[in-house]
């Protein structure tokens, strides 16, 4: 068991390095383990299940706890127990110990957790404190400098959150069977990883006598003027005084702060740590201080804080400027087309996207449809959102709304565009689902006689326009519906007299037809020619524009037809040898019938 004597007696001698390497003016590194640290390399065994830290109940603070630097609560001294023991592989104990700052020259009382082990257990002192660095700082410590050392067999460093205070020490002395000369220096000796006795602590404390914490500070924003990418503030901090910034900034933009320092302190470039972190509690940049500070890009569209904060023993005075250029531009990404399958109501697409990245997609629809786009992805959490609107302009749900799912009713026949936009900070697969069934204003009410081919139309896409009854002379057979044609976007159907009569013209009554277009302009179809030079315009009911052709009677009539174009889909209806005025009737029956 590794004591507190032997604990303080190693802290001691980290900090003797530091003294005596500041004798000589400037400090200079301290000579470090040179032992390579593989980045890439797992040298802590990771564990399969939650390591209690086999803690014992961490006395609440009393008042004998000196300077104000008490134990953190039970609970995150808890915490930081479980994730040191985590990380490490290996249960820690946890017990109050006495903690002393030897940059403000406090003592106090701290909450410490140390773990032991040997050299088959950890790869070296570096790798340790680099994996016990990421950890703390993850949970939004940041690295304060003025407490690192280190030598040959040991590293120290600290964190700072809020009024907050922890010292990590990581360290191995030789056991008592290694026979290392005293005048050679230990890395010389020739040590077999079980002969290295590792201790590794962490202390931590609460500045109790602190006026204020880093969580009740106020916010003031900084504010761009109308066309500037940057704005600068002037202020002061006491001793131990922080200032605390917010301003809002856009995924892509890239943020660089400039701060100087006007008032006069020994050592400028460690008078002052920025904290930088997002509304969403992603931590950006920690750390002293330089003259420029790139932040880089920024992940997000959200409120980003500054913190900015006295590490002097003497009030500083100083100047911040933040630079937030307009994001670069991106290429517009290329629409790809969603099409259905013959008769289905919905389609469905799978893509990746890039960190950032969008895909965009496009189909066409009709006005009055109800839409439904659902988006998912493998990863936990919103990875990616929607983006929908008509090519008109007209948004139906925009970014703003982090939304995955979309259900409404489609206001104008057009081209539809779907966005998927990527919000992680890794690529994303996703599926992408949109589901149309076939417009709610069909017919109101469907012939009997059509009722066997009604799904076979529905499949074309193309909503459906029928009378509810047709006008013949009695005694004469039931209308029946021959199919001529029935395909994507378009159908063509021969009106008879009887079910046997296949459109043949000795029983044939006439025609409806209904087809897809890109125009105002009424085209023929595929048995159904428009006579552009024989057509008549005519108004049918609800205003709509039509075209009406009279027949053409040789050896028999052909139909009078009347074409006319809604929302998108050209519909006409003939009658054989008819009058204008039944071919109009029926028109107008036909659109009352099947629009709302």
């Amino acid at each position: 068991m590794v004591t507190n004597k032997l604990l303080q007696q190693m802290i001691g001698l980290t900090l003797a390095v530091l003294l005596l390497t500041g004798c000589s003016g400037a400090p200079t590194e301290p000579t470090l383990e040179a032992t390579p640290i593989q980045l890439t390399a797992t040298p802590i065994p990771p564990t399969t299940a939650p390591i209690p830290p086999t803690a014992t109940t961490v006395p609440t603070a009393t008042a004998e706890a000196q300077s104000g630097l008490q134990p953190l609560s039970s609970a995150e001294c808890i915490d930081l127990a479980d994730a040191m023991s985590q990380t490490l592989g290996i249960p820690g104990e946890t017990t109050k110990s006495p903690f002393q700052d030897h940059v403000s020259q406090r003592m106090g009382t701290g909450c410490q957790t140390t773990i032991t082990g040997t050299g088959l257990d950890f790869e070296n002192v570096q790798v340790v404190e680099n994996a016990l660095r990421s950890m703390i700082q993850a949970q939004g410590w940041y690295e304060d400098f003025r407490y690192g050392g280190g030598g040959p067999t040991g590293e120290l460093t600290g964190f700072r959150q809020a009024n907050k205070l922890c010292r990590l020490l990581v360290g191995w002395e030789p056991s008592e069977d290694v026979d290392c000369p005293s005048d050679q220096p230990i890395y010389m000796c020739e040590i077999s990883p079980e002969q290295k006795l590792y201790t590794i602590s962490l202390n931590c404390v609460q500045d109790t006598t602190a006026a204020i914490t880093q969580l009740d500070l106020e916010p003031t924003r900084i504010q761009f003027a109308p066309g500037a990418i940057s704005a600068q503030v002037e202020n002061n901090l006491t001793v131990g005084g922080v200032d605390r910034y917010v301003l809002s900034a856009t995924t892509g933009q890239e943020m660089t702060l400039n701060f100087s320092v006007t008032s006069a302190v020994d050592s400028a470039e460690m008078s002052t740590i920025l904290n930088i972190w997002g509304a969403d509690g992603m931590l950006l940049r920690s750390g002293y201080v330089d003259t420029t500070s790139q932040v880089g890009e920024l992940p997000s569209t959200q409120d980003y804080y500054i913190d900015v904060i006295s590490m002097a023993q003497a009030p500083v005075d100083y100047v911040l400027e933040v630079i937030i250029p307009p994001a670069a531009s991106q290429p517009e990404p290329e629409p790809k087309h969603i099409q259905f399958a013959p008769g289905a109501i919905s389609a469905q697409v799978q893509g990746s996207l890039a960190a950032g990245g969008i895909d965009r997609y496009v189909l066409t629809a009709t006005a009055g449809q109800e839409m439904t786009v659902n988006l998912s992805d493998s990863s936990t959490g919103v990875n990616a959102i929607l983006v929908i609107w008509g090519v008109d302009g007209t948004v139906l749900i925009s970014d703003h709304a982090d939304a995955t799912t979309w259900v409404g009713e489609l206001p104008f026949t057009e081209d539809y565009y779907i966005d998927v936009k990527s919000v992680a900070q890794a690529p994303v697969d996703y599926v992408l689902e949109v589901i149309i069934p076939p417009a709610t204003s069909g017919p109101r009410k469907v012939p009997p006689t059509f009722q066997p081919v009604l799904a076979r139309l529905e499949s074309t896409g193309v909503p459906l326009m029928l009378p509810s009854d047709f006008p013949i002379e009695e005694g004469l057979p039931p209308i029946h519906p021959y199919v001529y044609t029935v395909e994507p976007s378009e159908y063509e159907i021969s009106l008879d007299f009887g079910s046997d009569c296949q459109g043949a013209g000795a029983c044939h009554y006439g025609s409806l037809t209904g087809k897809k277009v890109d125009s105002n302009e009424p085209v023929g179809t595929r048995n159904f020619e428009f006579d552009a030079e024989r057509a008549q315009k005519v108004t049918l009911t609800n205003d709509i524009e039509g075209y009406f052709i009279e027949s053409v009677c040789g050896a028999s009539c052909d139909d009078a037809k009347v074409f006319w174009i809604y929302n998108g889909f050209q519909y006409m209806v003939g009658v054989k040898g008819g009058r204008q005025s039944d071919v109009l009737n029926l028109a107008n029956a036909t659109i009352i019938n099947s629009t709302r």
